[in-house]
């Protein structure tokens, strides 16, 4: 079965289980899960006792090398349930993660992600209208953070459906991402807590998209493939130029690729876009320009063994999953731009198959079957370590990276 782990496959097949279990009611392992249940698995609000030798891990400023004491407190919002939210309480430095709000509902039927608006201090809950039975309503919510461990549900509006949303540094002018191959470009109004549709984008082609806001603002990417079942399979990057004043899109440039893929990296500064191709573990490097939004083929890394590419963690390492057991694993990668090549490094089993990733600096959260895990990154040795655990089933995690 092509690509189990992608958003769109999880986030359907999810919703027809629910559909089917009784009517009461990401491609990237980034949506749903497989299972068919809208609860949490047992002790989904009780913390996991830390693991021994766990307790100390780096900071949300990324430099740590996972060895020293840090002060940082990472809030965790997550998706459960397709239609609430909760909230989980993390310290790198002790290795622990703890509920500390929830369930907060969202109205929602079909909740496929969630986002963080740091700058405007809110949350975006996105899914699908009801379909193929008909429109059950609104799907997306908006809850204030004004009080960042207890978020609050502030409106609710119907669009066409989206499974993701990006945000701009400003979070005045947010993208939803449709799940077949289009951007919406909304503002958000932050009195009214509103979103206005600003424009339609629509990408070459493909499906399951990996998508990205450049660094600098101007440039937003998508990634798709397309194919018959059994193949073969053409990857597409479409980069589109934005309005920086009003959040419109216009196309720059489309660049195809042969082969199927899975989920794309880019790296921080914008320069490199990592996409892995799914048949045969290449990983191609696309070099992308942030002011025109031209592509062009750096070069191909044809030994990475890459399957999915989630989050650069710093100038060099991605994190990711290989084509062999991709579903249990995380792995990092090593990105040489001197050399164009892709190397798999450190590998760490998981609790169970991987829903969503973030990171704030070297610590990831890894949003899984029936856990939230916290993840440490040590830049020194490329090594990973698992530091805390809580029992959830979270298809879609992100995190506000506060310091008390």
């Amino acid at each position: 079965m092509r690509r189990l782990i992608t958003a769109l496959v999880f986030s359907f097949a999810f919703a027809s289980l629910i559909l089917l279990a009784g009517c009461a009611l990401d491609r990237s392992s980034n949506t749903t899960p497989t299972s068919g249940t809208n609860t949490p698995s047992a002790g989904s609000n009780t913390p996991a006792a830390p693991p021994a030798g766990g307790s100390s891990g780096s900071g949300s400023g990324g430099s740590g090398s996972g060895g020293g004491a840090s002060a940082s407190e990472h809030l965790i919002y997550a998706l459960e349930n397709q239609n609430q939210v909760f909230v989980y309480d993390a310290h790198p430095a002790q290795g622990t993660i703890q509920p500390v709000a929830g369930p907060i509902a969202t109205t929602l039927v079909n909740g496929a992600s969630i986002a963080f608006d740091a700058p405007q201090h809110v949350l975006f809950s996105v899914g699908f209208t009801c379909q193929p039975r008909g429109d059950c309503g609104k799907n997306v919510a908006v809850l204030s953070t004004a009080n960042p461990q207890s978020p609050t549900l502030v409106n609710t509006q119907q669009f066409d459906d989206i499974d993701a949303m990006l945000i701009d540094n400003s979070g005045l002018l947010p993208i939803g991402v449709n799940p077949v191959n289009a951007f919406t470009s909304f503002r958000y109004d932050p009195a009214a807590h509103s979103l206005s549709d600003v424009g339609f984008a629509q990408f070459q082609g493909g499906n399951a998209p990996s998508t990205f806001i450049h660094p600098n603002q101007q440039i937003v990417i998508g990634v798709t493939a397309s194919g018959a079942a059994s193949g073969p399979f053409t990857t597409y990057v479409t980069t589109f130029h934005r309005d920086l004043s009003t959040g419109a899109l216009t196309k720059s440039a489309t660049l195809t690729l042969a082969g199927d893929t899975g989920d794309a990296a880019l790296t921080l500064d914008g320069r490199y876009l990592l996409v892995p191709n799914t048949e045969n573990g290449a990983v191609y490097i696309v070099a992308v320009d942030g002011s025109t939004g031209n592509l062009t083929l750096a070069g191909t890394s044809a030994n990475a063994g890459a399957f999915l590419l989630y989050r650069f963690l710093d100038a060099t390492h991605v994190i990711g999953r290989l084509k062999v057991n991709n579903s249990d694993k995380l792995t990092v990668f090593t990105f040489n731009s001197g050399s164009m090549t892709v190397t798999a490094g450190s590998t760490l089993a998981l609790s169970g198959e991987l829903f969503s990733a973030r990171n704030v600096g070297n610590t990831i959260y890894a949003g899984e079957t029936n856990a939230i895990q916290m993840i440490i990154f040590d830049p020194s040795n490329g090594s990973l370590r698992l530091a805390g655990s809580v029992g959830a089933v979270a298809p879609s995690i992100d995190v506000n990276p506060i310091t008390p």
